[in-house]
């Protein structure tokens, strides 16, 4: 949600802030808006858009200048307070594709991500780079990247009996490894199964939206 000031009730952690760009305007009416989750200079397309370049304005940190009375931007503030919300967060939970099916394999515990933040975890003894998208109201785009040390090439020591006694050489493997990424189009609140060359058959995945 965002916070909001006028010149008939200064916010005193932003009015310094708003003096700097003040000095260079006429108008004595200005509007203070604070974003608490959005950064303002990733609005300035949507603020250009929504304005028409009828209003002028300014960012400093968090904090949005407009240089008019907060009557002229009831419609933007409004939008702000719809774009001003923290990110998503999900639970992801695994299971068996079948419910009968019993394997040795441990499954992994539920984990708990932001949307749009990369989070690095560990699945099956391996290291992932996990990210999750909203694309709709019951649907999200799960992002996975294998992030092992496999994934690079390494150089290799190898020992050789010669006339001067055991050397070592180094070999640089001519094998280039690519990282393994995939993408999942996931239903919330389904159990969805994740077909991936690096995870066991079976696999399946429920996601769910904590709000």
């Amino acid at each position: 949600m965002v916070a909001q000031c006028t010149t008939h009730n200064r916010c005193k952690t932003v009015i310094y802030l708003a003096l700097i760009f003040l000095c260079a305007c006429t108008d004595n009416k200005y509007t203070v808006v604070e974003l608490h989750h959005r950064q303002p200079s990733d609005l300035i397309p949507i603020l250009d858009k929504q304005l028409a370049r009828e209003v002028e304005y300014a960012i400093a940190g968090q904090t949005i200048i407009f240089y008019t009375s907060a009557t002229k931007l009831q419609p933007t503030i409004a939008l702000l307070n719809s774009l001003d919300r923290p990110s998503p967060i999900y639970t992801l939970s695994f299971s068996w594709e079948s419910k009968y099916k019993r394997s040795t394999t441990k499954l992994p515990p539920p984990i708990t991500i932001q949307s749009d933040t990369p989070n690095t975890i560990k699945l099956f003894n391996d290291v992932w780079q996990i990210s999750i998208k909203p694309v709709a109201e019951n649907t999200a785009l799960i992002t996975l990247e294998q992030k092992n040390d496999a994934n690079i090439p390494s150089i290799r020591q190898l020992l050789v009996n010669g006339p001067q006694g055991i050397a070592v050489q180094l070999i640089q493997p001519q094998e280039k490894h690519e990282a393994l990424k995939q993408q999942f189009l996931i239903i919330l609140n389904e159990k969805e199964r994740i077909s991936h060359s690096q995870f066991p058959e079976d696999l399946a995945i429920t996601v769910t939206s904590l709000k």
